[in-house]
């Protein structure tokens, strides 16, 4: 099979897990806190067993990480599932925007395809290398293929809600940038760059691999960078214990992404 047949299943799939999600919060969830003191619902758990099924019918040779179950160790290839089943749970819980299921496909530890289905919005988002991105209604057959965002007239910088509001007016005070999207899912902030929603997106709390995996094949196929803090590629070491990012993540488009990075790093001292 090749990765494009591949890529056109796992937007299906995507698909096909939001429907879980939607009916988890039209039935009623429970939700409980994990061993880290994060948020976890029903819907997480439900969604997460449905694309493991899905992809363990569908490749049983490849490795899957997902956000709620772990490590599943490929029997053979370097092929690996990179999983989260429910990104933006406490959106979900409030009711609010910004919930999505996020699929990435590493070839040994490089992104190769991404998805990012949005089930209440009903679109969904996916790309593969050298092959562009595109973006489609759920109803829709075929997707439309995504340009470049054209340069902002009025460049925002999206954040997280986790950023308080002292540290957010030093980091858009440095960088000259104006407020942008401020949303739960870090699945939804990174999409608010390829919809030309903002220019610049940061997150200061370690995100996982599972929250970048997919998400940023697709903004590389829009001539987006997304790097560390720091400026550094990300790294998908997936056999290893720890899934998160080495601090924080920066991504920027249509803006000199080094000066971006750098100007946030000066907010951060």
């Amino acid at each position: 099979m090749s990765l494009l047949h591949d890529l056109n299943w796992a937007v299906q799939l995507a698909e096909e897990a939001g429907d879980v999600i939607r009916e988890s919060r039209d039935n009623g969830f429970e939700q409980q806190r994990k061993a880290d003191k994060s948020l976890v619902t029903s819907a997480d758990l439900a969604s997460d067993a449905f694309l493991r099924n899905g992809i363990q019918l569908r490749a049983p040779q490849d490795a899957m990480l997902t956000e709620e179950a772990g490590w599943f160790p490929g029997a053979s290839g370097n092929r690996t599932w990179v999983i989260d089943p429910l990104d933006g749970t406490r959106a979900f819980t409030m009711g609010h925007e910004g919930v999505s299921v996020l699929l990435g496909l590493l070839v040994g530890e490089n992104p190769v395809f991404g998805v990012a289905h949005f089930p209440f919005e009903g679109i969904t988002y996916w790309g593969a290398l050298g092959e562009g991105a595109f973006k489609k209604n759920r109803n829709a057959k075929r997707g439309d293929p995504l340009t470049p965002p054209e340069a902002s007239k009025r460049d925002t910088l999206a954040l997280s809600p986790s950023t308080g509001p002292e540290q957010r007016e030093r980091i858009l005070q440095k960088t000259s940038l104006h407020p942008g999207p401020l949303l739960h899912g870090a699945g939804a902030m990174f999409m608010c760059l390829a919809d030309g929603r903002a220019s610049a997106y940061f997150s200061g709390h370690g995100l996982s691999l599972w929250d970048t995996a997919g998400p940023s094949v697709i903004l590389r196929e829009l001539g987006c960078s997304v790097t560390s803090d720091r400026g550094k590629p990300l790294q998908y070491p997936v056999t290893q214990a720890e899934w998160k990012h080495d601090g924080g993540i920066v991504a920027t488009v249509g803006l000199e992404h080094q000066q971006v990075v750098k100007a946030i790093r000066l907010a951060l001292e």
